[in-house]
């Protein structure tokens, strides 16, 4: 096992926890639209870039794996939005 083992892990659950949530959101809260997983993602980026003082690693690993899963959840909804648009 390597030192940097607890990173991968730590990125991967945060990544799935996220994903999770935002599932669970899409189904139960009809408020909870395209529009406003967009602006949680530009919030994470605002975040990112407000890194003035520096982070430790497990924050920074956590913000890096949160705004990768509104990517992929925000990519594969619109995806999912485009092809029932087509039918």
């Amino acid at each position: 096992m390597s030192n940097d083992d607890w990173k991968d892990r730590h990125y991967q659950e945060t990544f799935e926890a996220v994903c999770s949530h935002l599932e669970h959101q899409r189904r139960a809260n009809p408020n909870f639209t395209i529009k406003h997983l967009e602006g949680l993602l530009e919030s994470q980026y605002i975040d990112q870039g407000n890194d003035w003082i520096g982070r430790s690693a497990p924050v920074n690993i956590k913000t890096d794996a949160t705004i990768a899963a509104y990517e992929h959840f925000l990519t594969e909804w619109k995806k999912e939005t485009e092809g029932e648009q087509e039918t």
